[in-house]
């Protein structure tokens, strides 16, 4: 498994699951989320705690499937 394919699924979307990067990329939701800890880890991506707030619910984009359990990384970008 290439974890740099997970990076590059990731920056392309605005929004991806693991099961939707599962299935693009042919590999396990298992393999997709040890691509996310490894990204994670070696500072690619971070993890991001959005604070959910119902308020806002109405044009969040996980509205129809939401546990209020859902995992967010952001793609560090370099300063230029």
């Amino acid at each position: 498994m290439d974890i740099f394919k997970v990076l590059e699924e990731i920056s392309s979307k605005e929004y991806a699951s693991k099961e939707q990067m599962s299935k693009e990329l042919g590999i396990s939701k298992e393999e997709v989320e040890l691509a996310l800890q490894a990204l994670e880890d070696l500072g690619y991506i971070r993890r991001i705690n959005p604070n959910c707030n119902v308020k806002y619910c109405s044009s969040c984009p996980f509205r129809n499937t939401c546990n209020m359990k859902v995992e967010l990384y952001e793609v560090r970008r370099e300063k230029k």
